[in-house]
């Protein structure tokens, strides 16, 4: 799933070199985790990203939540004319 222009939040490092922050669908806001991917926490406020949706399992609640492939600055988005 390719995700653009999205904001940027919550950005935090836990456990063992992974990465979570949060960003905004539509109305609400959803969890992204990137496993072994701290070294990217210096995200800017809007980007791009590759993502899987799934299902988080934890603590007996269910939660969607985006499994970070890849996540880029986010580029301007334009219209072709024609």
């Amino acid at each position: 799933l390719l995700l653009r222009q999205c904001r940027v939040s919550a950005i935090r490092t836990f456990g063992d070199n992974h990465l979570k922050f949060t960003i905004r669908l539509g109305r609400a806001d959803c969890q992204v985790v990137g496993w072994r991917m701290a070294d990217q926490a210096d995200l800017p406020a809007v980007v791009d990203l590759a993502c899987v949706p799934e299902l988080n399992s934890w603590g007996g609640e269910e939660r969607l939540q985006l499994r970070l492939k890849a996540v880029r600055p986010a580029e301007a988005v334009t219209c072709a004319a024609g």
